[in-house]
């Protein structure tokens, strides 16, 4: 069963210009530990959380929103420039 995070967390690191190794080093994972994150295989620990909000620049509470805040990383995405 997925995780209700996996696509936002791969949205804000990419938005945020990080590669999955960089963001498993910010958040205190092991590479293999944030890319099952991102495919949704894994549980998002408190501790996991609240280093990816502080490198994300997302508060807990817009994490937890979840799907309110992709949206509107979706949306930036499109329009950021590379």
């Amino acid at each position: 069963m997925k995780t209700r995070y996996y696509k936002l967390c791969k949205a804000l690191r990419k938005y945020n210009g990080f590669n999955q190794s960089e963001m498993a080093r910010l958040t205190g994972m092991s590479r293999a530990s944030y890319i099952s994150l991102e495919k949704g295989t894994k549980k998002f620990y408190l501790d996991e959380a609240e280093s990816f909000s502080k490198a994300t620049g997302v508060t807990l509470e817009e994490l937890s929103a979840g799907k309110a805040i992709k949206k509107e990383i979706t949306k930036v995405m499109e329009v950021k420039p590379n």
